[in-house]
């Protein structure tokens, strides 16, 4: 939202964009942490529903490990739960899966070259 090119007309005064509203206002942090976490958590629910999808038709061409790429569906509803407590806490688990999520793929690949080096 904040990229945007929407974003000055949803952040104004007479926004009908709530969300926005409460991330450029400064309160109700909680409210706009809990729909974050809930949209994040609705797409990795699709996004493990696809994978399952291409898994079981045998579409996948690399070995695929569903425990680690479905890790989402554990911390972004726990994150959206936290966040009615607390909306920095939540921010941050959301931050963490951010770097999980684009860390693991490259970790993931340098650990397949060094096997494919090796032998």
């Amino acid at each position: 939202m904040a990229c945007s090119p929407w974003r000055r007309r949803c952040s104004s005064s007479r926004s009908r964009c709530p969300l926005a509203k409460y991330f450029v206002a400064g309160h109700d942090e909680s409210a706009a942490a809990f729909a974050y976490g809930v949209v994040l958590s609705l797409a990795s629910l699709s996004f493990t529903a696809i994978n399952l999808y291409t898994r079981s038709r045998g579409l996948h061409r690399e070995p695929f490990a569903f425990g680690r790429y479905s890790i989402g569906q554990l911390l972004y509803p726990l994150g959206a739960v936290v966040s009615l407590v607390n909306a920095r806490v939540a921010l941050v688990i959301y931050a963490a899966m951010v770097v999980y999520y684009a860390g693991y793929p490259l970790v993931r690949e340098a650990a397949i070259k060094r096997r494919s080096t090796r032998g």
